[in-house]
């Protein structure tokens, strides 16, 4: 399913962003580029989307990432939103 498919939320206020990957392999991997980038571009979704107003630091106070670890049959990365209103 296309991201964009799933952006039918809307916020108010600033938020916190919080990312945990679980990669597909044991490969060495730098975790921040593999999330700065999916962030950017999830962001700018976001604001294009109307789901945030603004993908600045007026609204986007914090952005967190963890490795999960290794998910061979369900890489992914998950995303989970707080709203501070």
């Amino acid at each position: 399913m296309a991201v964009q498919e799933k952006l039918d939320f809307k916020f108010e206020g600033k938020i916190i962003i919080d990312y945990k990957y679980y990669a597909p392999d044991k490969r060495k991997r730098d975790l921040m580029n593999v999330i700065s980038v999916i962030d950017k571009f999830f962001q700018d979704a976001m604001v294009e989307n109307d789901c945030i107003e603004s993908d600045d630091v007026s609204i986007v106070i914090e952005v967190n990432s963890k490795y999960m670890g290794i998910d061979r049959q369900n890489p992914r990365l998950e995303v989970k939103i707080t709203n501070l209103i």
